[in-house]
């Protein structure tokens, strides 16, 4: 029913979730319940949703189900199946992601910039900073970019706006970068949006239908003042960035 690796993701997010329930001193009834949770959704998606799909430019994708960060609750869904079809187009090409991220959910031997997550392989840069010495011809990014200049101190209005131009210096000519992230989680990302301002040859958008994280392409306006985490849980729209090298 579970791959190896699914059943290894499982007990890992499990073992997680056990141990954020005792940080929060919830009693030990709670802390099996919790897990237990994880366990008995995952064992649902899999075995009755495991064939639902969503549609993005033109494409039909699966919701993507996973272990790991309990996919089949938030924004992941529809992010990691995007994105793993860009990795699908591109064999063999030099690939960078800025984030962590990608790796949780597949083998893959590519480029990963992340200041803050120290592991082997991983560089750990100020986005803004970097300078590699080398271009990509793909740089990849699952909602990161919308910690920069705002989840750290002091916050920097400016600092996601120079993050996303850093970036596109880093590719190869004719390169290609797609950032996903969620709206209504950085103010200075959302303004950038609205005046247009970043480094995007263009953005797309995904709004939120459901409490039953269900997804659909949507217009900027549609998307516009959308709040992280309500109605629903975690993004309630995400937009996808495009930047391309001339």
């Amino acid at each position: 029913m579970f791959s190896i690796l699914e059943q290894m993701k499982l007990l890992k997010s499990m073992s997680f979730r056990l141990r954020e329930t005792r940080r929060e001193n919830k009693s030990v009834i709670r802390v099996i319940f919790s897990a237990s949770q994880l366990f008995f959704e995952f064992l649902y998606y899999k075995l009755f949703k495991s064939e639902k799909f969503f549609n993005f430019q033109g494409k039909r994708y699966k919701y993507f189900y996973y272990p790991y960060n309990a996919t089949w609750r938030n924004e992941r869904a529809i992010e990691i199946p995007i994105i793993l079809k860009v990795f699908k187009l591109n064999p063999n090409k030099k690939i960078l992601e800025f984030g962590n991220v990608m790796k949780r959910y597949i083998q893959s031997n590519h480029d990963v910039l992340d200041k803050y997550e120290e592991e082997v392989g991983v560089i750990n840069e100020d986005v803004v900073k970097i300078d590699l010495k080398k271009k990509y011809d793909l740089i990849i990014s699952i909602s990161t970019i919308e910690h920069v200049g705002w989840d750290e101190k002091p916050r920097d209005s400016q600092k996601v706006k120079k993050a996303i131009s850093n970036l596109k210096s880093h590719l190869k000519k004719n390169g290609t970068g797609i950032i996903t992230f969620p709206i209504g989680w950085n103010r200075y990302l959302d303004e950038g949006i609205t005046k247009n301002i970043l480094d995007f040859h263009k953005i797309y958008f995904m709004k939120r239908t459901s409490k039953n994280n269900n997804w659909k392409e949507a217009s900027f306006d549609e998307i516009r003042g959308i709040k992280y985490g309500r109605p629903f849980r975690a993004a309630n729209a995400i937009g996808v960035g495009i930047i391309k090298s001339k």
